[in-house]
């Protein structure tokens, strides 16, 4: 039988995981989507403005690095929400076993710690290619348009 504070960190956990799976996909998510929009926004603002400039290689490669890294953002949101998903149906699921002893406490938390990191290389590669496409955007941008 599970012990008070066994239950108690079960409720615990799932709630430390629901938190932050919320807070970091938000911050994540926010700081790449802006600074890839602003970038697509400003580019395409900037070649609304000058005629000249739109028969470029710049701006263009430019914007398509910064739609590029908007798309990655999408990706990694879908990512995300498949692996908490993944988590908590696991969690929930591995819980109930531990308290019907069919699960060790032990096993429990190794196969908790295992699911958190599956998914987590793809949403760093994602989350990092995206902000390169940022990087990327704006340098081409800056360095090779020619007023």
């Amino acid at each position: 039988m599970a012990t008070r504070e066994e239950l108690d960190f079960i409720n615990v956990r799932w709630g430390q995981l629901n938190a932050l799976s919320k807070e970091s996909a938000e911050r994540a998510i926010n700081f790449l989507m802006l600074t890839n929009a602003g970038g697509a926004v400003a580019t395409l603002s900037f070649l609304g403005a000058v005629q000249t400039i739109r028969s470029q290689w710049a701006p263009q490669l430019a914007l398509f690095f910064f739609i590029l890294g908007i798309i990655l953002v999408g990706v990694h949101t879908a990512v995300w929400v498949h692996h908490v998903e993944h988590m908590y149906k696991h969690w929930r699921i591995d819980s109930t076993r531990f308290l019907a002893n069919q699960l060790s406490w032990d096993v429990l938390n190794a196969d908790d710690d295992t699911r958190s990191e599956r998914q987590v290389w793809l949403l760093y590669t994602l989350g990092y290619l995206s902000f390169a496409c940022f990087v990327l955007g704006a340098f081409i941008g800056l360095v090779f348009t020619h007023f």
